[in-house]
């Protein structure tokens, strides 16, 4: 009897160890990976600054490049539908190496009443200027017409 109640403390014991551990690989895979996640993020982030640096350089190694006038005026339409995904579309241009020196967003007024004010402040902090696409649209068909 004394040797079976050894046998059970024993396995309790190896039990208890093997819980305490277990939590402790736990913790330790939960910190490795929120790690993992934090260099990937950060590896993510400095390939986009060595990629805006490589077409810097490229901008001003090239003889030709230099002296070209790169200003230009990015347009682009969009709906109600994809308004969510303005401020990826804003945030991927404002990391370009060639910016826009005006940005245009056509959209139909009921469409710009749909944008929210966290919404409208992003786009205003963007400096994008609005344009109406159904008018647009009307005088592109009337001037094509012709």
């Amino acid at each position: 009897m004394l040797t079976e109640l050894l046998i059970l403390l024993s396995a309790f014991t190896i039990l208890l160890y093997i819980r305490r551990t277990s939590r402790a690989l736990s913790r330790r895979i939960t910190e490795t990976h929120n790690l993992l996640k934090k260099l990937e993020r950060e590896n993510r982030e400095l390939q986009g600054q060595l990629g805006k640096a490589e077409n810097s350089l490229n901008l001003s190694i090239v003889p030709s490049l230099p002296n070209r006038d790169w200003s230009f005026t990015l347009s682009f339409t969009t709906h109600g539908a994809r308004l969510n995904s303005l401020s990826k579309v804003l945030d991927s241009i404002s990391k370009q190496v060639l910016q826009p020196s005006k940005v245009i967003l056509a959209l139909t007024d009921s469409d710009k009443d749909l944008l929210t004010d966290q919404q409208r402040k992003f786009l205003d902090d963007h400096s994008v200027c609005y344009r109406d696409w159904e008018t647009d649209r009307k005088s592109t068909r009337l001037n094509s017409s012709h």
